[in-house]
């Protein structure tokens, strides 16, 4: 599909996704005569994720955090199932499942708990004589880990050109606005 960003810091990039609609001559409907989608989502670029792994803490950065509503999946050119997310609850895809060691048994035990680190954005690097040296990460610890999502599809979404596999994870889009609300993420 098309997309259009608006990139509000450095940090925080916010996304209009359309399907199927690049360089269509009637934009309202798709290439099979079906109305487009436009799915609102929040992406933060550069979060890590760690999880425990008994005495240790396994961890995984440089990771995309996609903030969306449930109809995202329906963007994607093959099924994926993936439960309604709720508050507390986050999607891997197999790339980061992989580096965390989290596997389908963990998820259906419901025994895959996650904490996740996100960037404050700022408009001074903390490196910065006049940057902010504390309180640079907001934290989103015990997350559920509800489904892991194959490196195909929606599970490669990248804005960054790269060779490499996509490594995201998914929350929902009224949680992770919730978040946002109470710290200075805004």
């Amino acid at each position: 599909g098309d997309w259009s960003s608006d990139v509000c810091s450095s940090d925080l990039k916010i996304i209009s996704l359309q399907s199927d609609a690049m360089f269509l001559a009637r934009p309202s409907t798709s290439a099979n005569g079906q109305p487009l989608q436009a799915e609102p989502l929040i992406l933060f670029p550069a979060a890590s994720l760690e999880r425990p792994a008994g005495a240790n803490v396994r961890r995984a950065h440089r990771i995309a955090v996609l903030g969306i509503r449930d109809s995202f999946w329906s963007l994607s050119s093959e099924p994926i199932t993936v439960p309604p997310l709720q508050s507390g609850e986050i999607v891997l895809n197999a790339a980061v499942a992989e580096e965390l060691g989290i596997t389908e048994e963990d998820v259906a035990a419901k025994s895959a708990q996650v904490t996740l680190r996100i960037p404050k954005p700022s408009l001074l690097p903390s490196d910065s004589s006049l940057g902010k040296k504390r309180d640079l990460v907001e934290s989103l610890v015990r997350l559920r880990v509800v489904a892991i999502i194959p490196n195909r599809g929606l599970g490669k979404f990248s804005l960054e050109p790269s060779q490499s596999l996509a490594r995201n994870v998914y929350l929902s889009l009224e949680s992770l606005q919730d978040a946002l609300a109470d710290s200075s993420l805004r």
